[in-house]
Formats: C-alpha cells, sequence, structure tokens
C-alpha cells in the first residue's frame, strides 16, 4: 500500500484531517452549487434559503433536488475519497473498493436486507415513543419539528409522477449515499477507530453511531444505528467494500421504488406498517431469525473460503 502524507498521524488527527475534509468540500460545493443553481433556475442564496423556512418544496422540487445531491457529494463522497488518499496514497484499497464481491455474498445481502424491515420498522416505533421529561421536553418537540420538516422534505422528493423522478430520486437517495456514507463511515471513520482502539466491535459501533447521528433525524436513530454496525460487520468479514455498498443501496432504494408506487396507487399495502401494532410480534420475531440466520450465512461463507484458501496456500 503506497505512504500516503498522513499514514503516520495520530488516529485522532485523522479525524480532523477528516472533519475538514467534510466542511471544505461541503462549503466548497455548496459554493459550486448555488452558482449553478443561479444559472440554471434564477435563483439566488436568500430565495433558497426562503424556500427552505416556507417550506414550499413543491414549488422548487428540482432545485432541492438538485440542491440535495450536492449535499450528499459534498459532505459525505468527496471528503472520503480525498481522505483516504491522504491517509495511505491509494484510495482504491483503503476503502476495500478494489475486490469484487461473490454473487454468493451478494445475494445473501439483498435478501438481509429485505429480512430486516420488519425489525426496522419495529425500532423506529420504539424510538418514536421515547419521549423526554422536565426540562428536555422543550427539546423534544424541536427534534419533533425538525424531524417533521425532513419527513415532509422526503416526501415530497418521493412524489415522482415518471420515470425521470423516479430515476433521479434513486440516484439522489439510493446511489450517492450509499456510495459517500459508507466510503465515509465503513471505509474511514471505522479503520480509524480501529486503528485507535484496536477493537473491531467498539469500531463498528462507534461509526455506526456517527453514521445515524449525522443524518440528524432522532426518530430514525435507532435503526439506523444497527443497520450501519450490519455494514461494518459485512466489510470486516468479507473484505469488500461493495457489499455494504450494496446493503445501503437496496436498503434506501426499496423505499424509493414502494414509494413510487404507492403514490402512483400501483399498490395499497403499507410497507412502513409491517413489524408495528398489536399483533405482528411474529414478523418481528421471523425478522430477527431470518437476519440473524442470513447474516450467519455471510458470516460463515467468507470464513469457509478463508479456510480454503489458505490450505491452498499451504
Amino acid at each position: 500500500m503506497k505512504q500516503g502524507l498522513f499514514q503516520s498521524a495520530h488516529p485522532f488527527t485523522k479525524l480532523l484531517l477528516l472533519a475538514f475534509l467534510m466542511s471544505s468540500c461541503y462549503l466548497i460545493t455548496l459554493g459550486v452549487s448555488v452558482v449553478i443553481a443561479y444559472s440554471l433556475y434564477g435563483t439566488d442564496w436568500e430565495t433558497m434559503r426562503g424556500m427552505l423556512e416556507l417550506r414550499n418544496y413543491e414549488e422548487h422540487i428540482s432545485l432541492l433536488k438538485f440542491l440535495q445531491i450536492c449535499y450528499s457529494t459534498g459532505l459525505f463522497l468527496l471528503p472520503s475519497v480525498l481522505g483516504a488518499y491522504l491517509i495511505t496514497g491509494s484510495a482504491r484499497q483503503y476503502l476495500q473498493i478494489n475486490r469484487s464481491p461473490a454473487i454468493y455474498d451478494m445475494v445473501l445481502v439483498i435478501l438481509i436486507m429485505i429480512a430486516v424491515i420488519p425489525l426496522m420498522n419495529f425500532l423506529a416505533e420504539i424510538n418514536y415513543s421515547i419521549h423526554f421529561t422536565g426540562k428536555l421536553s422543550a427539546v423534544e418537540e424541536h427534534i419533533r419539528v425538525s424531524d417533521e420538516r425532513s419527513k415532509e422534505l422526503m416526501d415530497s422528493f418521493l412524489r415522482s409522477g415518471n420515470i425521470t423522478g423516479l430515476l433521479t430520486n434513486l440516484l439522489m437517495i439510493a446511489v450517492i449515499p450509499a456510495l459517500g456514507e459508507e466510503f465515509l463511515f465503513r471505509g474511514v471513520v471505522q479503520k480509524v477507530f480501529y486503528e485507535w482502539t484496536r477493537s473491531l466491535h467498539v469500531a463498528i459501533w462507534i461509526a455506526a453511531i456517527l453514521f445515524s447521528l449525522m443524518h440528524f433525524q432522532y426518530f430514525g436513530f435507532l435503526q439506523r444505528v444497527l443497520l450501519g454496525a450490519s455494514f461494518g460487520y459485512m466489510l470486516v468479514w468479507t473484505g469488500s467494500m461493495w457489499l455494504p455498498v450494496l446493503a445501503h443501496l437496496v436498503n434506501n432504494s426499496i423505499g424509493v421504488v414502494y414509494f413510487y408506487l404507492y403514490y402512483r396507487e400501483k399498490i395499497q399495502y403499507d410497507l412502513e406498517s409491517v413489524g408495528t401494532g398489536k399483533g405482528t410480534y411474529i414478523f418481528i420475531i421471523l425478522s430477527v431469525l431470518l437476519t440473524g440466520l442470513l447474516l450467519s450465512g455471510l458470516y460463515y461463507s467468507q470464513r469457509r473460503r478463508s479456510i480454503v484458501k489458505a490450505r491452498k496456500g499451504s
């Protein structure tokens, strides 16, 4: 592996480097996106701020989608690639994107992301039912208002009436976040914390918690932590970044495609209700058992390959 400028730096220094890259890349991307938005849509910065405060999303949905794509690229994708390069001199190796996953593992990952849906919905219900007391009640109210605004914006994004809107949503909500967030949190943050703590489990869960916090949606915190941890173990077990990227992609794509069909009245069933409410515990139990079984299959399939490879090499 090539030597990077920050190869021998302390892990804390590497985290500071990553924070600097995230803030600088975000600001540069924001500036560029505002200039492009002004030339394409005739909208200046003050107008953009106003439409977010007034929550008139539908009138400016194309512009908002453009800004969202720029936001994800600048805050997650660019800093992770630059950070990996500055740390080692080879972003491909450090991010572990130079190893193709096995087809069998890819199929398992897709099945895992389908099987885990009831459990994720159940955790979301628990998360939403948690209330703060005393002086923190005001904080809770602020969080609920913020989350409601985020949900309104996402609903506006997802109300796509044609195939172009669907493809744009897949790019914005599934493809770019899957690459950027996995490269950043699993590819860089998780590795830096492992270097610091020398514990894979600690590194995986810290990265998962930070991954969830960076979404700034408290009422989605629990399920995102669990998803982030599962993505982290997928990377550690298989050595290929493309499996957590695939898992993230499938998870987000399911939501995008579901709401596309739901808003076009092609399907009537509420996917978000699976695993919630009374009488649904059987779905949760099956979800936990099946997800655990599939994750075990992923772990042991990779372990068998390692054993076979070691025998061939001896």
